[in-house]
C-alpha cells in the first residue's frame, strides 16, 4: 500500500511513476497513409489488368492490416 513520505527529496520525486512521463510516437497517420497508397496501387493494377500487381497489392493490404492491428493493440 502506498504511504506518503514525510519529506519530499529528489530521490522520492524520482521514484514517482505516472503516465504523463511516458513518451511514444503515434504512427497512426503513417499507417493510414500507407494503407491509402496500397489501395490506390490496387485499383491501378486492376485498371491496367495487371494480375501480379493486384496480388501484390492484396498482400500489402493484408500486411498493413496486421501491422495496424498490432499497433493499436500496443497503445
Amino acid at each position: 500500500m502506498w504511504a506518503p513520505k514525510p519529506v519530499v527529496t529528489r530521490e522520492v520525486t524520482r521514484e514517482v511513476y505516472h503516465e504523463a512521463g511516458i513518451k511514444y510516437r503515434d504512427w497512426t497517420a503513417s499507417v493510414v497513409f500507407l494503407w491509402a497508397i496500397i489501395i490506390a496501387f490496387r485499383f491501378t493494377a486492376l485498371g491496367t489488368h495487371s494480375f501480379e500487381g493486384y496480388i501484390l497489392a492484396g498482400f500489402g493490404l493484408a500486411s498493413v492490416g496486421v501491422l495496424r492491428y498490432f499497433i493499436f493493440r500496443i497503445r
